[in-house]
């Protein structure tokens, strides 16, 4: 792993669908609502979709489909 600089222990990886989740979760969402998010492309760390349940500060995923099932 290239560090470019960075302490290799505030590096982070965070898995492919879980970005796309997060980023629709923080970016809509309001205090004190349920939210069901649904992810889907073509493939990304093994899967091609997923669907998680968020509410406040928490996101929770249900459900995920391997790659294989792309269509």
């Amino acid at each position: 792993l290239v560090n470019h600089g960075y302490e290799s222990q505030k590096i982070h990886f965070i898995n492919h669908h879980e970005c796309h989740a997060l980023a629709a979760f923080y970016g809509f969402r309001e205090p004190n609502k349920e939210y069901l998010v649904f992810t889907s492309d073509g493939q990304g760390d093994g899967l091609c979709a997923t669907i998680w349940k968020g509410k406040d500060q928490q996101l929770v995923k249900l459900s995920e489909v391997s790659r294989d099932h792309s269509i």
